[in-house]
């Protein structure tokens, strides 16, 4: 999707409709998670994730040619540094977030099964080791229900997205549009050109 964006933003000059397009997608896609479930099918779970990955796939390079055309021409490196900047912190936020939120929510549901609750402490603190535990443990109603309370901790992570994406959405009603053809104006470069470009303006 990233590339398709692309592509049809150079070709059309538009990004708008690439930033418009992609927050719909990114959040029906958070809200359509919620569909994942203990008997969710691969199949199922594979389509399930594309229409967030669609979503977020168009934002990625929309975005950046957004934030590129609204900056003057000699800060568009600085620009989308701080852009790239900006969405690793936001990456590294969202995990923290999302962390805490599914350890707080998976305790809480494990505390309220009798046969999980002596565990719900010790279980909650690693999300990867848990998923190393139901795989390894026997079938029964232990193993049933440690899955139905790890699928519904993830639920919470969902829910954060779909708000987060939703607010996003609503803001970026307001993006104004700006013209992608644009003259590219640069301080950086090779001295030696510009010692040349400069003897050339004082021949002249």
């Amino acid at each position: 999707m990233s590339i398709i964006v692309g592509i049809l933003c150079s070709m059309t000059g538009r990004y708008r409709w690439a930033i418009w397009t992609g927050w719909v997608f990114a959040i029906a896609g958070s809200g359509i998670l919620f569909l994942l479930d203990v008997e969710t099918t691969i199949t199922q779970w594979v389509f399930i994730n594309i229409p967030v990955s669609i979503g977020t796939g168009m934002l990625f390079p929309a975005m950046t040619l957004g934030i590129q055309a609204a900056s003057r021409q000699e800060d568009a490196g600085h620009s989308v540094a701080f852009y790239a900047f900006t969405r690793v912190f936001g990456q590294a936020l969202g995990v923290a977030v999302g962390g805490v939120a599914f350890q707080n929510e998976i305790r809480r549901r494990l505390s309220s099964y009798a046969l999980l609750a002596p565990k719900a402490e010790e279980w909650s603190r690693d999300a990867t080791a848990l998923v190393s535990i139901i795989k390894h443990m026997e079938d029964g109603v232990m193993k049933t229900q440690l899955k139905e309370a790890y699928a519904d901790g993830l639920r919470i992570i969902w829910l954060i997205m779909l708000v987060l994406a939703a607010v996003a959405g609503l803001a970026s009603l307001w993006t104004q549009k700006f013209s992608l053809d644009q003259e590219m104006k640069t301080k950086q470069g090779f001295k030696e050109q510009q010692k040349v470009k400069d003897v050339e303006k004082v021949e002249a």
